[in-house]
């Protein structure tokens, strides 16, 4: 193949690649017709609680996309994700200012994963793992400084689903 050849090729591919990655970053999919994330407001009328699950006023669905709250002054207060009207996967919570409060990794509307908590300015507040509803293993605290302030593990114990509540 020639040297103009190539150059040709390669503007289609670029020219194509580019196309692609436009489809995609707009939350179109061909495939599913399924459209970017949801995001509605908490606390709305728009949201009601069905059978135990989240579901937008008047759609036959479960709610599938983030909630999400604010503050007064604008700055985000909170956003949780859900999977077919039950909490699934990250719910953060934020301070006044805008910085993180709390952050927890939910699965089929439970928490489970690491729960970090953090003071306003930044530094890490307290960090354990729930597993199947309970406190597992390892706790960490710290000072407001950042310094340790003490680790200690933990027998299982049930902890209030809602570890995310203020």
């Amino acid at each position: 193949m020639r040297r103009t050849e190539l150059g040709t090729v390669a503007i289609a591919c670029l020219t194509l690649t580019l196309s692609l990655q436009n489809a995609c970053s707009s939350g179109d999919d061909a495939d599913t017709g399924a459209s970017a994330t949801r995001r509605v407001r908490w606390g709305t009328e728009l949201l009601e609680v069905k059978n135990g699950l989240i579901y937008v006023k008047g759609e036959d669905a479960p709610y599938t996309g983030i909630t999400f709250e604010e503050h007064d002054n604008g700055n985000l207060k909170s956003e949780f994700n859900y999977v077919d009207g039950r909490l699934e996967g990250p719910a953060i919570k934020y301070y006044e200012s805008g910085s993180r409060k709390s952050m927890a990794t939910h699965v089929n509307g439970h928490v489970d994963g690491v729960v970090t908590d953090w003071w306003e300015n930044g530094n890490k507040r307290r960090e354990q793992t729930i597993k199947q509803g309970r406190v597992h293993g390892r706790v960490t605290q710290w000072h407001e400084d950042g310094e340790l302030f003490q680790t200690y593990q933990v027998t299982p114990q049930v902890v209030q689903d809602d570890l995310m509540s203020e």
